[in-house]
């Protein structure tokens, strides 16, 4: 059956993309046991050579049309394993659509979660270190996105101080993004700097950001001042 499956998918993407053919296996048709580097490579790998690493963001219509169905094979089952729990086949769906497009800002923050479920900074890093290499000329508001999942990620894991640096990094590119901003904030007040986690608080709820756990732990210090500063992040 799983033959079957693999081959109607081939099938499919030949008839996409013509030349461009991929063989979009799904998560369970990998073997057991993989490593969890995104740089690996493995016989699928090579006879797909030629279609990975494709940048997110670009405008190409086959670009375009393969992100379509990788994403029609792979995002929807990630998520639907997430749900049941199944971390590890979801890391593959995710883990498979970060091979075509590493900068794919969806699959990062999912690829993020999962990691963070599964305790693997480590393996959660490589991907954010690989888009951000592979990809230097993002524009701003794309590496922006980038720069927050990843400093999210670090924040979430405890690396504050990385954390802080990697979300100045992200406003600096993106300063109208309340996410960032909010995360910003809660990555100051973990330093116990509570001047700049306010003004970054007082940014993000400008902004509409919908969750209260910075205000919360702000106005428990008695440090919230929504008459703080409109300096921008940058300057910061």
């Amino acid at each position: 059956m799983a033959q079957i499956t693999a081959a109607i998918r081939l099938i499919a993407c030949t008839v996409a993309f013509g030349a461009c053919s991929v063989t979009a296996l799904g998560a369970d048709d990998y073997p057991r046991q993989r490593s969890l580097d995104p740089n690996r490579v493995t016989p699928q790998d090579e006879r797909n050579k030629g279609v990975f690493d494709r940048d997110y963001y670009s405008r190409d219509p086959e670009i375009r049309n393969l992100l379509r169905t990788v994403e029609a094979y792979h995002m929807n089952p990630g998520l639907q394993k997430i749900k049941e729990r199944r971390y590890q086949a979801a890391y593959e769906e995710f883990d498979f659509i970060l091979r075509y497009y590493p900068n794919h800002p969806r699959a990062l923050a999912l690829m993020a979660d999962v990691c963070l479920t599964m305790k693997r900074q480590e393996d959660g890093e490589r991907y954010f270190k690989k888009a951000l290499s592979l990809f230097p000329d993002m524009t701003r508001s794309a590496k922006g996105i980038t720069e927050r999942e990843y400093g999210k990620l670090l924040y979430r894991f405890g690396e504050n101080a990385r954390a802080r640096d990697m979300l100045k990094q992200s406003v600096s590119h993106d300063d109208y993004s309340g996410e960032g901003h909010y995360y910003l904030g809660l990555a100051y007040l973990a330093e116990k700097d509570h001047d700049h986690a306010n003004l970054h608080a007082q940014k993000a709820y400008a902004h509409k950001y919908p969750l209260t756990e910075l205000r919360d732990k702000l106005m428990a210090a008695n440090a919230w001042k929504p008459d703080a500063s409109g300096k921008t992040a940058s300057q910061k």
